[in-house]
């Protein structure tokens, strides 16, 4: 599983890591994040945080540029 560790404040756009995640949810690799992060039009939202998966759970870790 891979990790998005994304930057809590929802106005802060974060450009390196939405179309990384979109690519990803296409190759049906699974991810999650740190919180929830860009509402997609269905209401869903594209990054989202599961409870109980930590960052040393994953085997790769993607930190947001705006972080």
């Amino acid at each position: 599983m891979i990790y998005f560790l994304c930057h809590p404040n929802p106005a802060n756009y974060q450009w390196d890591i939405v179309p990384l995640a979109e690519g990803l949810l296409q190759l049906e690799i699974p991810f999650a994040s740190s919180t929830d992060y860009w509402l997609r039009p269905d209401g869903t939202y594209l990054l989202r945080h599961v409870a109980g998966v930590e960052p040393l759970d994953c085997e790769l870790v993607v930190v947001s540029s705006g972080f």
